[in-house]
C-alpha cells in the first residue's frame, strides 16, 4: 500500500492480517497528487505543470511540462493523463512518446473544462469531464484512440472506479452514480448522507466493497456484491 504526505514524501507499507508496517519512505521533493506506483517507479501530479516520474533509485524526470494535469491512469508502461484544458494524452514512459486522444479546448467564459476522472479497463479508456455541452462520460479504444461511446451525465463527476460489470462515479453533491458497463446506462444512485464532494473511490480485489472518500474527511465502505 502506498500513500503520499504533505511533507513531500511517498510511503510504502506492507499489509497482512496481523500487521501494517512501513517498509519504505521516499523523499520526492514535491507536493504529490494522484500517486500511482508500478514496479520501480512512482508517477504523480506535482504542484505545477507536468507529470513527475520518480524511480526508487532516486532519479526523477518531468513529463509533458506544458500541461496542467488533473488525473492519471497507468497501464502496462503507458501513462494516461486528463488535463485542465479537457485534453487526454497517452505517454509511453519508456520512450517518452506522446499521443493525443482528445484535443484540448479553450476556457468557456473564463472557466476551465477539465477531465476530472480517467480509468483504463479491458482495453478501453473511460473519461469523465466537463465540456461546453456539459458533463459527459466518454469511452475510447485504447489501441487506436477512437471514440466508441459518449453519454451525458446529470452530475459533475470527480472520481471513478470500474468493476467487471459496473462503473461507479463519485459526484459533486454527495452521490455515487452506478452505471452498467456493458449497456452504458445508469442503474442506481447511492446517497452518501451529506452534500460533500466524493473525491476518491476504490474497489477491493473481489469487487465486494466500494470504498469512498469525501471532501469532509470521511471514508465509507459500501457492500456492492
Amino acid at each position: 500500500m502506498w500513500h503520499s504526505t504533505s511533507a513531500k514524501t511517498n510511503w510504502g507499507w506492507s499489509v497482512n492480517k496481523e500487521l501494517i508496517q512501513c517498509e519504505q519512505v521516499y523523499d520526492v521533493k514535491d507536493h504529490v497528487n494522484n500517486l500511482l506506483v508500478a514496479n520501480s517507479i512512482s508517477c504523480f501530479i506535482p504542484q505545477g505543470a507536468g507529470i513527475k516520474i520518480h524511480s526508487w533509485s532516486g532519479t526523477s524526470k518531468l513529463l509533458n511540462p506544458s500541461k496542467y494535469v488533473k488525473c492519471l491512469a497507468l497501464v502496462h508502461g503507458r501513462l494516461y493523463s486528463g488535463c485542465h484544458d479537457n485534453c487526454i494524452q497517452e505517454i509511453n514512459i519508456a520512450t517518452g512518446t506522446l499521443s493525443s486522444i482528445q484535443s484540448g479546448s479553450r476556457k468557456l467564459l473564463g472557466k476551465s473544462t477539465p477531465v476530472h476522472a480517467l480509468k483504463v479497463h479491458d482495453g478501453l479508456i473511460y473519461s469523465a469531464g466537463s465540456s461546453v455541452e456539459g458533463t459527459a462520460l466518454k469511452v475510447w479504444n485504447a489501441s487506436n484512440h477512437t471514440l466508441t461511446d459518449s453519454v451525458s451525465l446529470a452530475s459533475e463527476v470527480h472520481a471513478m472506479v470500474i468493476s467487471s460489470d459496473m462503473i461507479y462515479m463519485g459526484c459533486k453533491g454527495g452521490i455515487i452514480e452506478v452505471w452498467c458497463k456493458k449497456k452504458l446506462s445508469r442503474k442506481e444512485v447511492l446517497q452518501i448522507g451529506s452534500n460533500s464532494k466524493v473525491t476518491c473511490t476504490a474497489l477491493d480485489t473481489n469487487e465486494d466493497y466500494l470504498v469512498v472518500g469525501t471532501s469532509d474527511g470521511r471514508v465509507q465502505a459500501w457492500g456492492v456484491s
